[in-house]
């Protein structure tokens, strides 16, 4: 896990606006239990310009970030971000709106599934 984070990190520095990086570095911190740094890369992910691959990655990435907050006990902080998240990204609405319903937030019901019935 450790070397291909190496790897990710130098993809980022190489293309720092790139959301596709970040996702898959959360990804790879997450598999690592590094919960909170999983966490602070997905929120770097909002800071990057929408691309073509946009609606794809920030899903994966939102899902990551749910995830982290499940294991932080911090679930209160998702709906902040994922309000900004469909702010900036409008094409995410429909998605996010399919994985959170159906998954009900990675699966564990953390009552994502109902924030997106609000929001989305």
């Amino acid at each position: 896990m450790r070397k291909g984070e190496g790897v990710i990190r130098k993809a980022i520095e190489v293309s720092p606006g790139i959301i596709n990086g970040y996702t898959l570095l959360a990804q790879n911190l997450f598999r690592q239990k590094r919960y909170e740094e999983a966490f602070e890369t997905c929120k770097m992910m909002l800071n990057c310009t929408p691309h073509e691959e946009t609606p794809d990655a920030v899903v994966d990435g939102m899902k990551c970030m749910s995830e982290c907050l499940v294991h932080m006990k911090a679930g209160q902080l998702l709906e902040p971000l994922m309000q900004t998240a469909i702010a900036k990204y409008p094409k995410l609405k429909e998605r996010l709106e399919k994985v959170f319903i159906v998954v009900g937030g990675g699966g564990r019901g953390e009552g994502n599934g109902e924030f997106a019935r609000k929001y989305c």
